[in-house]
């Protein structure tokens, strides 16, 4: 069998989370606090294994958890721990902002050769039209670059990984906006008939 070592989810996901960090304004600071409150409120008490702690009580006792648990994201960041736990990864990508979310859904993803495509309601058509939209211009200025002369071809490397990246996004944009369309089939009971690569 064909080997193709590539970093860990872990250690990618921290490579695009110190991006994250280092390009806002908060820092760890507000991301840290995110990651805390998505984790508490969305994993089950028992299930929990990264201890972070409940800002509840009084100020002294609310700054003492928001200390704690920045030091264990940041530990987490820095590699000082051996091993992300997987209870916190859902947690982790939901706090990251855009475009860093998208960066990581779209890695996470990829590893299975899947498409990061958005599960929406059928109350939010206009923004699964709005989303293939932005994607497919998105694509298209990748394109220009690379079709300026008409040719695809080895001097276009450094504008295809981009594209690549955009071509990407537009099929999980198409395969969300597929997906709403054919559960509002009669019929169909919302089955979805997937696209080929689509999560």
């Amino acid at each position: 069998m064909k080997t193709n070592p590539q970093p860990s989810r872990a250690v990618a996901l921290m490579e695009i989370t110190a991006r994250a960090v280092l390009a806002s304004r908060e820092g760890v600071v507000g991301f840290a606090d995110r990651v805390a409150d998505i984790y508490l409120t969305t994993v089950p008490v028992d299930q929990q294994r990264v201890k972070f702690r409940p800002m509840v009580g009084d100020i002294q006792q609310i700054s003492a958890a928001q200390k704690a648990n920045r030091q264990t994201v940041d530990r987490l960041i820095k590699g000082e721990v051996l091993s992300f736990p997987i209870d916190l990864e859902d947690a982790w990508v939901l706090a990251l902002p855009e475009p860093h979310q998208a960066d990581a859904l779209r890695m996470l993803s990829g590893r299975l050769g899947l498409l990061p495509a958005k599960a929406r309601s059928p109350r939010e058509a206009m923004e699964s039209v709005a989303d293939a939209t932005r994607a497919y211009a998105d694509f298209i200025a990748r394109m220009a670059p690379i079709m300026a002369d008409g040719v695809i071809d080895s001097r276009d490397q450094p504008y295809l990984k981009p594209a690549l990246t955009e071509l990407a996004d537009l099929q999980a944009a198409l395969a969300s906006l597929q997906a709403q369309l054919t559960a509002a089939l009669p019929g169909e009971g919302g089955k979805v008939i997937p696209m080929r690569g689509a999560a």
